[in-house]
């Protein structure tokens, strides 16, 4: 047992999981002790410090629960999802379930505590029909007899015991343990002591993507927005990029006090994408996110939401975003605006989730045209959506950075902006940034009929920092970047229309350079002047740190498309381009991409059969970045695509 706990605990450290305490649970181990010194306070004076991957781990749990107040010297925490050590259980109860880790993803369920005494004789009622789960490694000294015919036996999550009596009845579970066998238990505990104390000193924290990352058996954060009534009303659409049926639980996560949110289990078909609307879950809250557990299979999460009613009686418009794949301590949302007079229209806010079991804190602080302001002790309590009001907080701001600081807990975090004005109208609801990068690629930016502006964000403190924006335009013309220097802690926006010397270039990409090296954040935000019959013109996007040879987008089959870049500044990139067909992948397009340069495909041809509403795979034999454009009268979408199946390179 002593190197299960070890496995699973190295698994919590390397960011394998955000399900210890299921894991643990099978082990029949309730509580977790983290202690800095060899005894309770006052009796050990020195300690040692406990290593921050080791705290960061444990809060990354979903299901371990801090307890604060016990002793100076420990960290207590509560394991929610324990499965007592004797426990009643369904035949079958561990079907396709081969080992202890399997339970992060495959929990047991409706298991009941059973058989009550002391030591190696324990006795009482098992119902009818069930089996007996014993979590102790198989061992012929121990036996169960029900009405005193003895159970049968087997070997269950790859280390346990399972007995499998006839029926039900009055039973007996009892050990013959000898002297040496008393003291080798006394040794087995010992060493689940050791196990631990290796795996804290040499577990580094996990490097994290601002790209949204597919997972097998993932979970997906989303920070959601408001009800029906409100400003954004948000769903959820599942997507399935993997090669078998996946299905995942949605749990609904509310705004402030009501009833309990619900949970639902779908399952999804391979290509196919399921719509959840959140209010269904989360009834009678004004705001409300979601948390989905991808149990079997490859599941992208989005977000998608409708804005309130124009005057004309229409949807302001409609807007689409990924859930995260990750929380983080610290978030950064480059650009929002709160002017709110008649001539602009403009609300922000910031929609924090926090999908753990205890509260977390936050510290904003605000960098605006109008000046640097604070906040300070936010709390998000513990399964909560909290919504905070940067209109009120910075008012009428053209321009306004958030960098959010988690003093405790970890969070997801979602910026709504809202435009209505006689000139401008639109809803945008973009993820904030978990990461810094010294390099962003932004794959859709439009100069001409829309009027793009990029922000850069320089959070540090100290150092000024020098970024290129170096414009990556169709065809054979080279553009020089534009040069921006950011002073510590500001924000600088170029609005392309005033780059006079891009005239004719309507689309392009553009690389966010740090040319220091120093780590920034970058975000653009795209608008349309009213007419055309469009209803909608506002979109942002914070764009990609990383490249990875394999990609995935969910794509409307209307105006629109997917951009595809090549980093590497020597390497040609050979892509192929697939989309799913009842359930396969058919190859559409392929094509190559010389150094530093782009391709881009209209949804149109990105699509192997007559679907609306494709999912399209995009590998390559090089790391690209794949982004899209999502375009119709009521709906306008620029951001980047997920990653799938290979690991993330950072953009350099």
């Amino acid at each position: 047992a002593a190197a299960i706990v070890g496995r699973l605990l190295g698994g919590a450290f390397e960011g394998e999981t955000m399900r210890l305490g299921r894991a643990l649970g099978g082990l029949g181990i309730r509580y977790v002790v983290v202690l800095d010194r060899l005894a309770p306070a006052p009796f050990s004076a020195t300690g040692h410090e406990i290593d921050p991957s080791v705290t960061a781990a444990f809060a990354r749990q979903l299901d371990l629960q801090r307890i604060d107040g016990i002793n100076s010297a420990t960290s207590l925490y509560v394991n929610t999802e324990w499965t007592s050590v004797r426990a009643a259980a369904s035949e079958g109860f561990d079907d396709d379930r081969d080992d202890v880790a399997d339970l992060a993803s495959a929990p047991l369920v409706g298991t009941v505590g059973v058989l009550g005494g002391r030591d190696t004789d324990l006795r009482g009622p098992v119902p009818d029909g069930t089996e007996i789960y014993l979590a102790q490694s198989p061992d012929t000294g121990w036996t169960l007899e029900v009405d005193g015919d003895r159970a049968g036996r087997r070997r269950s999550l790859g280390w346990a015991t399972a007995f499998v009596p006839s029926a039900g009845g009055e039973a007996a579970l009892t050990y013959d343990t000898p002297l040496w066998r008393q003291a080798a238990l006394l040794v087995q505990v010992f060493a689940l002591v050791i196990a631990f104390g290796v795996w804290t000193r040499r577990r580094p924290v996990p490097a994290g993507s601002a790209v949204p990352i597919v997972e097998p058996d993932g979970i997906w954060f989303c920070p959601g927005g408001s009800g029906p009534e409100g400003v954004a009303e948000a769903g959820l659409e599942l997507i399935n990029v993997g090669s078998v049926p996946a299905t995942a639980v949605v749990a609904g996560i509310r705004n402030g006090s009501g009833p309990d949110p619900l949970e639902t289990q779908e399952t999804v078909g391979v290509g196919e994408r399921l719509l959840v609307p959140l209010a269904n879950l989360v009834p009678d809250s004004a705001w409300m996110g979601a948390v989905v557990e991808v149990q079997r299979g490859e599941m992208l999460v989005e977000q998608t939401y409708v804005g309130p009613q124009a005057v004309a009686g229409d949807s302001i418009g409609v807007d689409r975003a990924p859930c995260h794949s990750r929380t983080s301590t610290e978030w950064i949302v480059a650009s929002g605006a709160t002017r709110t007079g008649i001539e602009f229209g403009e609300q922000m806010t910031l929609l924090v989730l926090n999908p753990f079991l205890d509260d977390a804190v936050l510290d904003i602080v605000f960098d605006a045209d109008v000046g640097v302001d604070s906040v300070s002790g936010v709390v998000v309590p513990a399964r909560r959506v909290v919504a905070v009001d940067i209109t009120a907080e910075v008012t009428i701001a053209g321009r306004v950075s958030a960098v959010i600081d988690v003093v405790t807990g970890r969070v997801a975090v979602s910026r709504v902006q809202l435009v209505q004005s006689e000139t401008r109208s639109g809803l945008a609801v973009t993820p904030a940034s978990a990461e810094l990068a010294p390099v962003w690629f932004l794959p859709v930016v439009h100069r001409g009929e829309r009027n793009d502006t990029v922000t850069v964000v320089n959070p540090s403190r100290t150092e000024a920092a020098e970024v290129d924006l170096e414009i990556v335009a169709d065809g054979d013309v080279q553009y020089d970047p534009v040069l921006l220097t950011i002073r510590p802690g500001r924000a600088v926006q170029v609005p392309l229309a005033d780059e006079t010397r891009l005239e004719g270039v309507e689309s392009m990409s553009i690389v966010a350079r740090s040319l220091t090296g120093l780590p920034i954040a970058v975000m653009n935000e795209s608008s349309l002047p009213l007419g055309d019959g469009r209803v909608t013109n506002t979109s942002a996007t914070v764009g990609a740190d990383s490249a990875a040879t394999r990609w995935v987008a969910p794509i409307e089959n209307d105006d629109g498309g997917i951009v595809i870049y090549n980093p590497s500044p020597t390497g040609i990139a050979r892509v192929t381009v697939s989309s799913f067909v009842d359930g396969e992948l058919r190859l559409v397009a392929d094509v190559e991409i010389a150094p530093r340069r782009r391709a881009v495909i209209d949804s149109a041809d990105a699509v192997a059969a007559d679907d609306e509403r494709p999912v399209v795979v995009v590998e390559a034999s090089e790391p690209v970045v794949v982004g899209r454009e999502l375009r119709d009268v009521s709906l306008h979408v620029q951001t980047v695509a997920a990653i799938s199946g290979a690991e993330p390179v950072p953009l350099d």
